[in-house]
């Protein structure tokens, strides 16, 4: 007679789909993360600066400041795309990594390796 705790025992090809699953999460949150870093940086662009020349600026020096302003705007672009991917990577990868850690867990306790799965 088997007991509740050996008839919910996972076979050997589900543990196997199990770890399949979760490194198919870890892939997915990665792609998310750059999906929605991507999306937001697109929302830059709408801010980009644009070219203007003074009355009072040659050309030369006109150039030059718009040089300079569009150096910082893709500096700061830049930046908070890296902020948002960062941020959102991590704590998605965090969520997966629990589950991970929970289900390898459970899995010693019923005497699988899932590391190895």
């Amino acid at each position: 007679m088997q007991t509740a705790h050996q008839q919910s025992v996972l076979t050997q090809d589900e543990w196997k789909e199990l770890r399949t699953q979760i490194n198919e999460l870890f892939d997915i949150t990665f792609r998310y993360a750059e999906l929605v870093a991507r999306e937001s940086d697109a929302i830059w662009d709408r801010d980009r600066p644009k070219f203007y020349k003074p009355a009072s600026k040659s050309i030369d020096e006109a150039i030059a400041e718009y040089e300079v302003r569009l150096a910082a705007f893709e500096a700061e672009r830049k930046k908070a795309y890296l902020e948002v991917y960062t941020k959102l990577k991590a704590d998605s990868v965090d969520r997966v990594a629990i589950i991970e850690k929970l289900v390898t867990k459970l899995a010693q306790s019923q005497g699988v390796d899932f590391k190895s799965q």
